[in-house]
């Protein structure tokens, strides 16, 4: 516990399996400027630097901070909420807004278009499509990515592999 008002807790994960069952991991669960670190729902890492999430609230502010983000991609149609621009002004995030009506689970559409300029295979892309569009999958979402034509794209190949 230090003097700037953040706090860390220590919690032991008890991990049972086979072979050992004392085995035990550490995590470190803690508190930022802006409160407690708590992800938004879906949050994961897309690639080096580049994550997805579902939409954020202020709850996940003092976690988004951590990860020094330079821009965010809204796909919703629906404004950007003032208290989330306000955030993003405040850390100097850019946004970059694109209004997709087109889909249901749009992240997904757009992680497995991207999955696929990387040359994952179909059934991964569709695996981790399912995986975060849960309740939300479409077919029609899948389709859009399996017809999605990465052939335009192949002068950016250096450039697509984040």
């Amino acid at each position: 516990m230090g003097n700037h008002g953040s706090a860390a807790v220590e919690l032991e994960l008890k991990l049972r399996s086979e072979e050992d069952e004392s085995r035990s991991s550490r995590v470190i669960a803690g508190e930022g400027r802006l409160g407690p670190f708590v992800p938004p729902f879906n949050f994961a890492t897309v690639d080096r630097g580049v994550f997805r999430s579902g939409f954020p609230d202020a709850a996940n502010f003092s976690f988004l901070d951590t990860l020094q983000l330079r821009s965010v991609v809204y796909l919703c149609p629906e404004p950007y909420p003032e208290a989330n621009k306000a955030f993003l002004e405040s850390n100097r995030i850019r946004l970059f807004h694109f209004g997709m009506e087109c889909s249901k689970h749009r992240t997904g559409c757009v992680v497995g278009c991207l999955r696929k300029l990387q040359r994952w295979c179909l059934s991964s892309v569709f695996d981790e499509y399912q995986q975060f569009a849960a309740a939300k999958a479409r077919v029609s979402d899948q389709r859009l990515i399996e017809l999605f034509d990465t052939s335009s794209f192949k002068h950016l190949s250096h450039c697509i592999c984040i």
